[in-house]
């Protein structure tokens, strides 16, 4: 190989390191995000747990806001959808499309 392909793959691996680095950090920032958004969520959902575990009254148009805002019940806890289901509202409304991600972030290069 002459110096000029030398260079070439040179300036290729750094190109592919200086990706990978930037690629790491990406992937490590959103997953510091996603758990900070995901340990807010379980706060809220303990919230309105014992909302409704204070005032029972307020569960049916809880059920239907939970419908109306196509919370996706799956990633809460199942207390919260035990007290739901004890109280003959269905948790899974249909037809319901429930708010999801896209992507999952499921590796990082460290």
């Amino acid at each position: 190989m002459n110096e000029t392909q030398a260079d070439t793959a040179n300036e290729a691996i750094r190109e592919i390191a200086k990706l990978q680095r930037e690629l790491a950090e990406f992937v490590d920032n959103a997953a510091a995000k996603a758990e900070a958004l995901s340990i807010a969520i379980s706060r809220k959902a303990d919230e309105l747990h014992a909302a409704i575990k204070r005032d029972r009254r307020c569960i049916a148009e809880a059920a239907a806001t939970l419908a109306a805002e196509k919370v996706n019940t799956g990633e809460l806890n199942s207390r919260l959808n035990d007290e739901f289901r004890a109280r003959g509202h269905e948790v899974y409304p249909t037809p319901y499309e429930p708010i999801a991600a896209k992507h999952c972030i499921i590796w990082n290069y460290r």
